[in-house]
Protein backbone atom coordinates (compact mmCIF):
# COMPACT_ATOMS: atom_id res chain seq x y z
CA UNK A 1 0.00 0.00 0.00
CA UNK A 2 1.34 3.43 -0.92
CA UNK A 3 1.97 5.80 1.93
CA UNK A 4 0.50 9.15 0.86
CA UNK A 5 1.81 12.39 2.19
CA UNK A 6 -0.01 13.58 5.30
CA UNK A 7 -0.52 16.97 3.69
CA UNK A 8 -2.65 15.36 0.97
CA UNK A 9 -4.56 13.54 3.72
CA UNK A 10 -5.20 16.82 5.54
CA UNK A 11 -6.31 18.61 2.35
CA UNK A 12 -8.75 15.87 1.32
CA UNK A 13 -10.02 15.53 4.90
CA UNK A 14 -10.60 19.31 5.03
CA UNK A 15 -12.47 19.24 1.71
CA UNK A 16 -14.53 16.20 2.77
CA UNK A 17 -15.43 17.82 6.08
CA UNK A 18 -16.42 21.12 4.49
CA UNK A 19 -18.26 19.58 1.56
CA UNK A 20 -20.73 17.90 3.93
CA UNK A 21 -22.26 21.30 4.70
CA UNK A 22 -23.00 21.92 1.02
CA UNK A 23 -24.54 18.46 0.66
CA UNK A 24 -26.67 18.92 3.78
CA UNK A 25 -27.79 22.42 2.73
CA UNK A 26 -28.72 21.29 -0.78
CA UNK A 27 -30.49 18.22 0.63
CA UNK A 28 -32.52 20.43 2.93
CA UNK A 29 -33.32 22.81 0.06
CA UNK A 30 -34.50 19.98 -2.21
CA UNK A 31 -36.63 18.52 0.60
CA UNK A 32 -38.22 21.86 1.50
CA UNK A 33 -38.90 22.82 -2.14
CA UNK A 34 -40.35 19.38 -2.75
CA UNK A 35 -42.61 19.68 0.31
CA UNK A 36 -43.83 23.12 -0.74
CA UNK A 37 -44.48 21.96 -4.29
CA UNK A 38 -46.31 18.91 -3.00
CA UNK A 39 -48.47 20.74 -0.45
CA UNK A 40 -49.23 23.72 -2.69
CA UNK A 41 -49.63 21.66 -5.89
CA UNK A 42 -47.01 23.69 -7.74
CA UNK A 43 -45.70 22.65 -11.15
CA UNK A 44 -42.38 20.82 -11.39
CA UNK A 45 -39.99 23.26 -13.06
CA UNK A 46 -36.49 23.12 -14.44
CA UNK A 47 -35.24 24.93 -11.34
CA UNK A 48 -36.46 22.01 -9.22
CA UNK A 49 -34.58 19.58 -11.44
CA UNK A 50 -31.45 21.78 -11.41
CA UNK A 51 -31.46 21.99 -7.62
CA UNK A 52 -31.81 18.22 -7.38
CA UNK A 53 -28.97 17.81 -9.89
CA UNK A 54 -26.74 20.20 -7.89
CA UNK A 55 -27.38 18.03 -4.82
CA UNK A 56 -26.39 14.89 -6.72
CA UNK A 57 -23.21 16.47 -8.11
CA UNK A 58 -22.10 17.70 -4.69
CA UNK A 59 -22.95 14.35 -3.09
CA UNK A 60 -20.99 12.53 -5.80
CA UNK A 61 -17.95 14.73 -5.20
CA UNK A 62 -18.31 14.11 -1.47
CA UNK A 63 -18.41 10.36 -2.16
CA UNK A 64 -15.24 10.51 -4.26
CA UNK A 65 -13.43 12.43 -1.50
CA UNK A 66 -14.70 9.96 1.10
CA UNK A 67 -13.63 6.94 -0.92
CA UNK A 68 -10.16 8.45 -1.42
CA UNK A 69 -9.91 8.79 2.34
CA UNK A 70 -11.33 5.33 2.96
CA UNK A 71 -9.20 3.33 0.53
CA UNK A 72 -6.01 5.33 0.36
CA UNK A 73 -5.44 8.28 2.68
CA UNK A 74 -6.98 7.73 6.12
CA UNK A 75 -4.88 6.11 8.84
CA UNK A 76 -8.12 5.05 10.56
CA UNK A 77 -9.36 2.93 7.68
CA UNK A 78 -5.81 1.67 7.16
CA UNK A 79 -5.75 0.47 10.76
CA UNK A 80 -9.17 -1.13 10.31
CA UNK A 81 -8.08 -2.99 7.15
CA UNK A 82 -4.90 -4.29 8.78
CA UNK A 83 -6.86 -5.96 11.60
CA UNK A 84 -10.62 -5.96 10.90
CA UNK A 85 -11.43 -8.25 13.82
CA UNK A 86 -9.84 -5.85 16.31
CA UNK A 87 -11.27 -2.90 14.38
CA UNK A 88 -14.81 -4.19 14.88
CA UNK A 89 -14.22 -4.22 18.65
CA UNK A 90 -12.93 -0.63 18.66
CA UNK A 91 -15.75 1.93 18.50
CA UNK A 92 -13.94 4.50 16.37
CA UNK A 93 -12.42 2.03 13.92
CA UNK A 94 -15.75 0.22 13.54
CA UNK A 95 -17.51 3.51 12.83
CA UNK A 96 -15.03 4.69 10.19
CA UNK A 97 -14.29 1.20 8.84
CA UNK A 98 -17.90 0.02 8.45
CA UNK A 99 -20.74 2.17 9.77
CA UNK A 100 -19.83 5.53 8.20
CA UNK A 101 -19.09 4.19 4.73
CA UNK A 102 -22.10 1.82 4.75
CA UNK A 103 -24.49 4.57 5.85
CA UNK A 104 -23.19 6.99 3.26
CA UNK A 105 -23.45 4.42 0.46
CA UNK A 106 -27.05 3.65 1.48
CA UNK A 107 -27.84 7.38 1.47
CA UNK A 108 -26.30 7.74 -2.00
CA UNK A 109 -28.40 4.85 -3.34
CA UNK A 110 -31.56 6.43 -1.88
CA UNK A 111 -30.58 9.84 -3.27
CA UNK A 112 -29.87 8.61 -6.80
CA UNK A 113 -32.83 6.23 -6.80
CA UNK A 114 -35.07 9.00 -5.50
CA UNK A 115 -34.08 11.27 -8.36
CA UNK A 116 -34.81 8.57 -10.92
CA UNK A 117 -38.14 7.66 -9.32
CA UNK A 118 -39.23 11.30 -9.03
CA UNK A 119 -38.17 11.97 -12.61
CA UNK A 120 -40.35 9.13 -13.90
CA UNK A 121 -43.47 10.20 -12.01
CA UNK A 122 -46.21 11.37 -14.36
CA UNK A 123 -48.04 13.79 -12.04
CA UNK A 124 -46.28 16.98 -10.95
CA UNK A 125 -47.48 16.59 -7.37
CA UNK A 126 -46.00 13.08 -7.24
CA UNK A 127 -42.64 14.39 -8.46
CA UNK A 128 -42.57 16.86 -5.58
CA UNK A 129 -43.74 14.26 -3.05
CA UNK A 130 -41.12 11.74 -4.14
CA UNK A 131 -38.33 14.33 -4.33
CA UNK A 132 -39.24 15.55 -0.85
CA UNK A 133 -39.64 12.20 0.87
CA UNK A 134 -36.73 10.32 -0.71
CA UNK A 135 -34.31 13.24 -0.37
CA UNK A 136 -35.39 13.63 3.27
CA UNK A 137 -34.79 9.90 3.82
CA UNK A 138 -31.30 10.17 2.31
CA UNK A 139 -30.66 13.29 4.38
CA UNK A 140 -31.63 11.42 7.55
CA UNK A 141 -29.19 8.60 6.73
CA UNK A 142 -26.48 11.19 5.98
CA UNK A 143 -27.11 12.88 9.33
CA UNK A 144 -26.98 9.57 11.22
CA UNK A 145 -23.71 8.61 9.51
CA UNK A 146 -21.78 11.81 10.22
CA UNK A 147 -19.35 11.76 13.18
CA UNK A 148 -20.85 14.68 15.11
CA UNK A 149 -18.94 16.30 18.03
CA UNK A 150 -21.25 14.74 20.65
CA UNK A 151 -20.56 11.15 19.52
CA UNK A 152 -17.83 8.85 20.90
CA UNK A 153 -15.95 9.05 17.56
CA UNK A 154 -16.45 12.80 17.39
CA UNK A 155 -15.09 15.10 14.76
CA UNK A 156 -15.22 18.90 14.64
CA UNK A 157 -18.04 20.72 12.91
CA UNK A 158 -15.45 22.52 10.77
CA UNK A 159 -11.82 21.55 10.24
CA UNK A 160 -9.01 24.02 9.81
CA UNK A 161 -5.58 23.73 8.24
CA UNK A 162 -4.06 25.29 11.34
CA UNK A 163 -4.10 22.05 13.32
CA UNK A 164 -1.28 19.64 12.85
CA UNK A 165 -1.86 15.93 12.54
CA UNK A 166 -0.93 14.24 15.85
CA UNK A 167 1.98 11.83 15.78
CA UNK A 168 -0.31 8.92 16.71
CA UNK A 169 -2.21 9.42 13.46
CA UNK A 170 0.99 9.59 11.43
CA UNK A 171 2.03 6.15 12.68
CA UNK A 172 0.68 3.10 10.91
CA UNK A 173 0.07 0.47 13.60
CA UNK A 174 0.62 -3.18 12.73
CA UNK A 175 -1.32 -4.66 15.66
CA UNK A 176 -4.66 -4.31 17.42
CA UNK A 177 -2.88 -2.57 20.30
CA UNK A 178 -1.44 -0.09 17.81
CA UNK A 179 -4.91 0.44 16.35
CA UNK A 180 -6.29 1.22 19.81
CA UNK A 181 -3.47 3.73 20.33
CA UNK A 182 -4.25 5.22 16.94
CA UNK A 183 -7.90 5.76 17.81
CA UNK A 184 -6.97 7.53 21.04
CA UNK A 185 -4.52 9.76 19.17
CA UNK A 186 -6.96 10.41 16.34
CA UNK A 187 -9.50 11.87 18.73
CA UNK A 188 -7.04 14.71 19.19
CA UNK A 189 -7.75 15.66 15.57
CA UNK A 190 -11.26 16.57 16.68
Amino acid sequence: MLRPSMSLYVIVLFAHSGMRWLVLALGLAVSVRGALGWWRARPWTRSHAHLQQALLHSANLQLVLGLALYFWLSPLSGAFFRDPRAGLRTTMLRFFGVEHVFGMLVAMVVLHGGKRIAQRATRERDKHRLACSLTAAALLVFLLSIPWPFMPYKRPLWRSFGRSVPSAVQQRPQTAVGAATLTRGATALG
